[in-house]
C-alpha cells in the first residue's frame, strides 16, 4: 500500500480515485506530476496577473 497515485496529464482512472477516497487499499497518497505542477503554477500566475489588472473573472471576482 505504499504506492502513490500520480495525477498527470493523462485521463484519471475513476476506479483509482474511488479506491483512494473510500478504502486506500492500493494507494497511500496522491501527488501531481512535476509537469502538471508547472502547468498549475503557470495558470495561477496568469490568474494573479489578471487580478492585478482588475479584470472581472466570473466565479473569482464576481462573487459566484
Amino acid at each position: 500500500m505504499n504506492k502513490l497515485f500520480i495525477i498527470d496529464e493523462n485521463q484519471i482512472d475513476l476506479d483509482k480515485v474511488m479506491d483512494f477516497i473510500f478504502s486506500r487499499k492500493e494507494f497511500k497518497s496522491i501527488v501531481l506530476s512535476d509537469n502538471l505542477k508547472k502547468k498549475v503554477e503557470k495558470s495561477f500566475h496568469h490568474l494573479v496577473e489578471l487580478l492585478e489588472e482588475n479584470i472581472p473573472i466570473y466565479g473569482v471576482t464576481t462573487g459566484f
